[in-house]
């Protein structure tokens, strides 16, 4: 039987875990990712590659850490969209979750207890859309986002590790 490749908004649901707080099987959806890039969008492998290569000595706790510095605690980058496109302290702000909120209700999309702007929690919702919403996911709210969150992590001398997700995020949204 023939099975249907995977839209660009289900590959891009798939990368959302290794943008998530990271647990002890994170090294395990690393792989799980880099086998369904391999087989639906080649040139998003290499980012991963690099990022498997350089966490491969770290341990659960050593990614936790990165990714708190990275993300969470006076991060390096914020994980919430809104906050690269309205800036900190503008009311746009909620009005955007708002929308998001109400779009994830719609498509019967959980949330979890994160707020409905998070990088990953827009990846994982990027699989319930329909390839004209996710254009207009893109160009909204992920598109300039991404390029600010890739420009801060990539970093004047080394890139964060966290670079090669996001790398791999454009590249799959760059892909025909």
């Amino acid at each position: 039987m023939n099975q249907k490749a995977p839209t660009k908004g289900k590959i891009l649901a798939e990368i959302a875990p290794l943008l998530q707080y990271p647990g002890s099987d994170y090294k395990l959806k690393l792989e799980n990712v880099i086998a369904v890039l391999a087989a639906n969008c080649p040139a998003a492998v290499s980012p991963l590659e690099d990022f498997k290569k350089q966490i491969a000595t770290l341990s659960t706790e050593d990614l936790e850490e990165l990714y708190t510095r990275t993300f969470d605690v006076a991060p390096l980058a914020s994980p919430y969209i809104s906050v690269h496109i309205y800036g900190d302290e503008n009311f746009d702000r909620g009005n955007l979750m708002a929308t998001l909120a109400t779009k994830f209700e719609e498509h019967g999309f959980e949330h979890e207890n994160e707020l409905p702007d998070h990088l990953a929690l827009l990846l994982k919702f990027s699989g319930y859309l329909s390839e004209e919403e996710l254009k207009e996911l893109i160009e909204f709210c992920l598109g300039e986002p991404l390029e600010d969150i890739s420009k801060t992590l990539k970093g004047s001398k080394s890139p964060n590790m966290f670079y090669y997700p996001v790398l791999a995020v454009q590249k799959v949204i760059k892909a025909g």
